[in-house]
């Protein structure tokens, strides 16, 4: 059975990929193609998150109603290295209504950004909320 998958962003998100587009100029092109992937997997995996180890972890130590990923692998076009462009993603999902919702998008390569953890409980929060 197919499922109606929904993918939004919060705020940030965008305008953190939208910064970033200056290092990659493929990289909502590229998000949306792992969005689309992403779906495929979940619908081939009876509507779960298909973690795999060091590539799409489950976050821990985050008090959430709902989980919290991080792509650590993630294949950008523009940067020749395959899946160790040093782009992460973090998002959270609620199987109950079918919703993936992207949280942060950070290169960790030169900036040694860390994931915003209160950020990712905040847009939990929110969307249970909603």
């Amino acid at each position: 059975m197919m499922t109606n998958y929904v993918c939004e962003c919060f705020p940030k998100f965008n305008d953190e990929q939208d910064d970033l587009l200056k290092k990659c100029k493929s990289l909502k092109d590229d998000v949306e193609r792992f969005k689309i992937s992403l779906i495929d997997n979940i619908e081939r995996n009876n509507g779960e998150i298909p973690v795999k180890k060091n590539s799409l972890v489950h976050v821990n130590g985050i008090k959430s109603p709902l989980p919290i990923f991080k792509v650590k692998k993630f294949r950008c076009k523009g940067i020749p290295k395959g899946n160790r462009s040093g782009f992460r993603l973090i998002f959270a999902y609620d199987r109950s209504v079918s919703l993936i919702y992207f949280i942060q998008i950070y290169y960790k390569k030169n900036d040694n950004t860390e994931m915003d953890r209160k950020r990712a409980k905040k847009a939990c929060d929110f969307i249970c909320d909603n």
